[in-house]
């Protein structure tokens, strides 16, 4: 795919390539309900893909689902990319929001991915922090995927409704859902 982020601009060429550079880049997938390889410039090879999921009652696993509106990797995946996508809460999350909007008290209930990266951001963060990500390569993005993939398998009740343990659609991959507890040597305490 990456002949598509040269069709748009040099700015966007160089962002597909500094992906393999020093530095994790997370991409928002994009919030059409489609499928993310035709959004620049999630559609990258390289970056870190964020996926968007619903919480309806505020209690992990039993009403998350993907968010219909979230863009996702359809399946089946030929080229590896679902070892490069993450799903995060990203509906109805309390974010902050300009001063000047009428009726808001510069916090208001936004979704998208937009919201679902900061979450995944975070959790990049502690990788490198810990000193167990060095540099962007496809070796530190397994090490974000594969924490992100056990703490699912040994914590179902984190799950959500479409991820790749529990009920995977056929045709879609919306990555496992990032949870920000007890990576890389940080206990839930740490939170």
């Amino acid at each position: 795919m990456q002949p598509l982020c040269n069709l748009y601009s040099a700015a966007l060429a160089q962002l597909c390539s500094s992906v393999n550079t020093v530095w994790h880049v997370l991409l928002l997938t994009g919030n059409s309900g489609t499928s993310m390889l035709t959004e620049v410039p999630a559609a990258c090879p390289g970056a870190l893909a964020v996926t968007a999921i619903s919480d309806t009652d505020g209690v992990p696993g039993s009403t998350d689902d993907a968010a219909s509106w979230s863009n996702y990797l359809p399946m089946p995946d030929a080229n590896g990319t679902s070892s490069r996508v993450i799903a995060a809460p990203g509906d109805a999350i309390t974010s902050t929001y300009p001063l000047n909007k009428s009726g808001f008290n510069s916090y208001a209930k936004m979704s998208g991915t937009s919201m679902a990266c900061p979450h995944v951001s975070g959790i990049v963060a502690l990788c490198y922090s810990a000193g167990i990500c060095q540099r962007n390569t496809g070796t530190e993005l397994a090490k974000v995927v594969n924490a992100v993939a056990t703490w699912n398998t040994e914590n179902p009740v984190y799950r959500y409704n479409s991820d790749p343990l529990t009920n995977p659609p056929v045709d879609k991959y919306y990555g496992y859902m990032a949870w920000s507890r007890k990576y890389w040597g940080r206990s839930t305490a740490d939170n």
